[in-house]
């Protein structure tokens, strides 16, 4: 009878305390971002030609899309690990098309690699779509100069 008595007691305490439990309220910035408006994606990168060498071209596309306009597309590059950015290109969105085969807006790029680099020398290229509404999204793109 005592262990039926402390099961009750037991029960009748974890009620009382899970009754006065209050939801918390959700993330301030998450409700910020959601009424500005949509995040862009910066879905992938498309290798197109060879390898890459010194003073040769590295052509790429550059895939992505947003629910909301976009005011630019930057392209950075940097040659010491990402240290150290600097903005080779900004598109505007009428500069880009859609791709049937991905289902995403494509952009392609032509960049000469710079004759500065030595063999094995790693290029970093980061490419940002940015929203009229201020948000946006990266995705970056590395390969070793051959």
């Amino acid at each position: 009878m005592k262990l039926y008595n402390k099961l009750i007691l037991a029960c009748g305490v974890m009620l009382a305390l899970t009754a006065c439990y209050e939801k918390p309220p959700a993330p301030v910035d998450g409700l910020i971002k959601m009424s500005l408006g949509s995040i862009p994606a910066a879905a992938d990168y498309t290798w197109v030609g060879a390898d890459p060498a010194v003073g040769g071209q590295v052509t790429f596309t550059f895939n992505f899309w947003s629910d909301t306009d976009i005011e630019a597309i930057n392209m950075y590059m940097s040659t010491d690990g990402g240290t150290t950015e600097t903005l080779v290109q900004t598109n505007t969105y009428a500069q880009s098309g859609f791709s049937q085969f991905y289902s995403t807006d494509t952009i392609a790029y032509t960049f000469t690699i710079p004759t500065s680099l030595i063999t094995d020398e790693d290029v970093d290229y980061r490419g940002e779509v940015v929203n009229t509404n201020g948000n946006t999204a990266d995705r970056g793109i590395s390969f070793t100069v051959q």
